[in-house]
C-alpha cells in the first residue's frame, strides 16, 4: 500500500488477530483502565497507526489520540502528517488532540519537547497513561546502539515498557512484543495507509545506519533476532536490579567514600553508585557514559596518591585523593 493521506473511511476492526491480541494484552497489563484513559501518541507512521487501531478495536472508550507537530521537518509535511492522524481518529470516532512544539535542534531535544507536550495533553484530559508505539525492532536497535557504546546493564536494559512521565502519569509501550513488519502488515489488513518520515532514511544518524545496514544482516543470520534481544533485555533488567542492590550497600559518608572501601567492589557496582549519585547532584544521565566513568574508576584503583579531579558536567566534579573519593559541586568562580 502506498503511504499517503487518507480520507475518512471505514477501518476494519481486527480485534481477534494475533497482533491485536498481543498488543492489547500488553496494554491492559501496563495501563489498567480503572486508572483512567490512555492517550495514544500517533505520528501517522505505520507503527503508531497500528497501535492506535489495535487499542481502539478493543476499548475505544478508553482511548484518546494525540499528535505533536514539531519544526524539525518541512512545515507542509508536518501538517500533512497531522491531518492524516486527525482523519484516522475521526474514522475511529476517537477524541483527537493536537499541539505544536518549536525549538528542537536535535533528536534528543525533540523527544523531550514531545513528551512534555504529550504530558500536558494527558493532564488536561485526565489521562493516566500515554502510549507510544516503540516495538521490538526499536528495542533491538537501542540495545545495539548502547552495546557498541560500552553501556553497563543500566543502559542495556534498553527501552522500558513502562516509566513515569510525571506524578500520576505513566508512559507505556505496549508494542514491544511486535515488529515493524508486523505493524505494517496489520495496517494493510485494516485497510489504512500511513505516512513515512524521510529522516528515518538518513544513515548519517546512528540508529538509521544500524536499521539499514546492521539489522538486515542480523536477520539473515537469525530471523527472530529482535525477539531474542528482547529476552536479553529482560535479563539485563534483572542484572541491573542486582547491581543496584549491591551499590546501595557500599558504605559512604554522604557522597564521600574511602578509596579502600570502593576497591572492595567491582567496577560495575562502583560505577553504578557514582553515576546514580552524580545524577542526584544534577549530572545528565546521557553524559555519564562508560567513556566518562572508566578513567575515574581506574584512578580509584591505581597506586597514585596525587589528587585528581574529573569534570562530569553540570558543575559536578569527582575528586580522587590519596584515601578518599568524593562528588563535589565545582566552585563557579574557579
Amino acid at each position: 500500500m502506498t503511504p499517503g493521506a487518507v480520507l475518512r473511511q471505514t477501518i476494519r476492526p481486527l480485534r481477534n488477530t494475533p497482533f491485536a491480541r498481543t498488543v492489547v494484552a500488553s496494554w491492559r497489563r501496563l495501563a489498567p483502565s480503572d486508572a483512567g484513559p490512555t492517550l495514544v501518541a500517533c505520528s501517522g507512521g505505520a507503527d503508531s497507526v497500528a497501535l492506535l487501531i489495535a487499542l481502539a478495536s478493543a476499548e475505544p472508550d478508553d482511548i484518546r489520540v494525540a499528535h505533536i507537530v514539531h519544526d524539525m521537518r518541512q512545515r507542509e509535511e508536518s501538517l500533512a502528517d497531522a491531518e492524516h492522524v486527525r482523519l484516522i481518529a475521526a474514522s475511529l470516532d476517537l477524541e483527537y488532540h493536537q499541539t505544536e512544539v518549536t525549538g528542537a535542534v536535535t533528536e534528543s531535544t525533540a523527544r523531550t519537547l514531545r513528551y512534555n507536550a504529550l504530558a500536558e495533553i494527558a493532564h488536561t484530559n485526565a489521562c493516566a497513561h500515554v502510549a507510544t508505539a516503540h516495538h521490538a525492532d526499536d528495542q533491538l536497535e537501542t540495545f545495539l546502539m548502547r552495546a557498541i557504546r560500552g553501556a553497563a546493564p543500566s543502559g542495556l536494559r534498553a527501552i522500558a515498557d513502562r516509566r513515569e512521565l510525571r506524578p500520576g502519569l505513566h508512559l507505556v509501550r505496549a508494542a514491544l512484543g511486535v515488529t515493524h513488519d508486523e505493524c505494517t502488515a496489520f495496517c494493510r489488513e485494516a485497510g489504512v495507509t500511513w505516512r513515512e518520515d524521510p529522516t528515518n532514511l538518513d544513515t548519517d544518524r546512528t540508529r538509521a545506519a544500524i536499521r539499514s545496514r546492521v539489522v538486515p544482516a542480523l536477520r539473515e543470520i537469525r530471523p527472530d533476532a529482535a525477539h531474542r534481544v528482547a529476552d536479553a533485555v529482560r535479563l539485563q533488567r534483572d542484572a541491573h536490579a542486582l547491581v543496584t542492590e549491591a551499590a546501595g550497600a557500599v558504605a559512604n559518608d554522604g557522597m564521600t567514600w574511602q578509596r579502600s572501601t570502593l576497591c572492595e567492589h567491582s567496577d560495575l557496582v562502583v560505577g553504578h553508585r557514582l553515576r546514580e549519585d552524580a545524577i542526584m547532584k544534577g549530572c545528565s544521565p546521557d553524559r555519564l557514559t562508560q567513556h566518562i566513568l572508566v578513567p575515574a574508576l581506574r584512578a580509584i584503583r591505581d597506586d597514585s596518591t596525587d589528587p585528581r579531579e574529573f569534570d562530569w558536567g553540570s558543575g559536578v566534579v569527582l575528586r580522587v585523593t590519596a584515601h578518599r573519593v568524593e562528588l563535589v559541586c565545582a566552585d563557579p568562580d574557579d
